[in-house]
């Protein structure tokens, strides 16, 4: 099964990763590998939005900053979605309620035919609304053990 990871599951994990580098700390907690058969999958655009929001609250370096990103996605066997055709279609999920960096990471997700993970209640439920697999991270721990 392959899984897009939405950004608010990949940046939690990431900030906690990064605050932990930074007081050198180990993290025994590493609530993102997951069992044999799935492949977590994201974007070029998540990461954008990441490093966006993280060079504003921690305020790090950029270069620093993707050279922690850039290892983090080897350490994650992550597959990034490189390429992504844009439709009126985008446009129809903004029009039924979701915002635009919603409804490109449901574009996207849609388009190579993934179960999307989020923890975004309104995109969960959108998703689930349009017919998609969705999962919060929660049900999607409870699901993976039993595949």
């Amino acid at each position: 099964m392959k899984v897009y990871l939405d950004t608010n599951i990949l940046y939690s994990y990431l900030k906690r990763r990064l605050e932990n580098k930074i007081v050198k700390k180990e993290d025994s907690n590493d609530n993102l590998i997951f069992p044999t058969g799935i492949i977590s999958v994201t974007s070029f655009f998540t990461f954008g939005e990441i490093i966006e929001v993280l060079k504003k609250e921690m305020r790090i370096n950029r270069n620093v900053l993707e050279e922690f990103l850039k290892n983090e996605i080897e350490e994650l066997h992550l597959e990034i979605v490189k390429e992504v055709s844009i439709d009126k279609e985008i446009l129809e999920f903004c029009f039924n309620g979701l915002d635009l960096k919603d409804a490109l990471h449901l574009t996207i997700a849609k388009q190579y035919k993934l179960a999307i993970l989020t923890n975004d209640l309104k995109l969960l439920s959108f998703s689930r609304s349009i017919g998609m697999k969705s999962f919060n991270l929660k049900e999607f721990k409870n699901l993976s053990f039993k595949l």
